[in-house]
């Protein structure tokens, strides 16, 4: 065995301890805490929301015209898309 190097073991690292009881206890309780108090403040703001009723019920009416409804039932599986602006 001459010219071979014999070969070295690395030392071997010690496990990570996990975490303690302790310190899950008060992760628990801060997720509690900060959950509690998102809940709280999302139901104050619902609860703070007004609603704005119309004065008078409005309504409209609305029409479509086939110009040629041979060709519309020749294209029956055509997708569109339809805008309604809505001005006062």
């Amino acid at each position: 065995m001459d010219g071979i190097a014999p070969v070295s073991q690395a030392p071997t690292a010690e496990p990570k301890p996990d975490l303690s009881k302790t310190t899950l206890v008060v992760l628990v309780l801060l997720t509690l805490v900060i959950s509690v108090i998102g809940t709280w403040s999302v139901l104050n703001e619902v609860n703070s929301v007004k609603l704005v009723k119309q004065a008078t019920p409005q309504t409209a009416h609305v029409s479509l015209n086939l110009e040629n409804p041979d060709a519309a039932s020749q294209t029956a599986g055509a997708t569109g898309h339809v805008t309604f602006n809505l001005q006062q």
